[in-house]
């Protein structure tokens, strides 16, 4: 069986989707299937597949016209295309269906979802829009999450190290405005930028003994594992934090997120401080007063609520009986 995987990547819509495929491609691999990924010219992404030895094409995702969908599936044999691109659009839905893979949607609000033979939607929807698709998945069980989590899982007892981490754009410049608030609160950080971050001028400011920089590490979670708390938006990367048993303050970057930031902080596992164009110092003070009381119950809560093993094997499972 050969799978494509279809993920967006830009400095707008950020770098969490081409994570996700690499991983997915990963687990693919390794279970001896043939896999593809999809994407659009973005050279931070472009990047990131070549580190990993992923296979890509690079195409114009938003074009109409040339039946790209069609040309590709025929030249690698593709049976499963993975949507992860948060809004499939109908007509490029029936234009995969109609060359003869199966779709399938990844947390997927796009109208083009209800056309899918499976949507994995892991992350929250509100009940006003709750996913759509032949079969639906939902709920965190089936959550991808990187597999060397299990490696780097470790109970965190007193808060001493604080990382923050945006996303791979942090495209509203979040790490700016969070690294004000902690210089007035006379906290230290380390500050982890994503491949596309475009807000070095603004942050450079800031920097000085108690905030420092570091990027193009090879692994998140392995600077994770050095930590006690990390502050972070409401994707994928607070779940992935809370797995390997360190604690977040979570800061949704765009509404959709706030889902994820609730059941985040009803799992107990994290502090969610709401959406980030309300963050303020009083938000921040709390989160971190919050933590530094309860990061051992927060750690805990984390590693038993959220698992990196299984995900993989539900969703394979289900892609196969389709």
């Amino acid at each position: 069986m050969t799978f494509a995987i279809c993920a967006e990547s830009s400095h707008q819509r950020g770098m969490g989707h081409i994570f996700r495929a690499i991983n997915f491609h990963s687990y693919l691999k390794a279970k001896g299937e043939a896999c593809v990924i999809l994407t659009n010219p973005h050279a931070p992404a472009e990047d990131a597949l070549r580190k990993n030895s992923v296979q890509f094409d690079l195409i114009d995702l938003n074009n109409e016209q040339s039946q790209w969908e069609r040309i590709l599936i025929s030249r690698h044999r593709i049976d499963v295309w993975i949507n992860d691109r948060l809004t499939t659009g109908k007509a490029h839905a029936l234009r995969v269906k109609n060359a003869g893979a199966k779709l399938i949607t990844m947390d997927d609000h796009g109208p083009g979802a209800d056309l899918s033979d499976l949507h994995v939607a892991s992350l929250s929807f509100s009940e006003s829009e709750p996913p759509r698709g032949r079969r639906v998945l939902q709920g965190i069980d089936y959550l991808i999450l990187s597999p060397h989590i299990i490696a780097r899982r470790r109970l965190r007892r007193t808060l001493e190290r604080i990382v923050i981490s945006l996303g791979g754009s942090d495209t509203y410049g979040v790490t700016v405005k969070v690294a004000i608030l902690l210089r007035e609160l006379n906290y230290s950080a380390v500050i982890h930028l994503g491949p596309a971050f475009a807000h070095h001028d603004a942050l450079a400011a800031l920097l000085g003994d108690n905030l420092s920089v570091t990027e193009n590490i090879p692994s998140l979670v392995d600077l994770f594992s050095d930590f006690d708390l990390a502050i972070t938006g409401a994707g994928v990367t607070p779940f992935e934090a809370n797995a390997a048993g360190l604690p977040a303050l979570v800061i949704a970057n765009e509404l959709f997120e706030i889902p994820n930031g609730k059941l985040l902080h009803a799992a107990g596992s994290a502090f969610f401080m709401g959406h980030h164009k309300n963050l303020c110092r009083h938000q921040m003070q709390a989160g971190l007063s919050y933590a530094a009381a309860h990061l051992e119950e927060m750690s805990r809560r984390g590693m038993e609520r959220f698992s990196p093993q299984t995900a993989f094997e539900r969703i394979f499972k289900e892609i196969k009986n389709i």
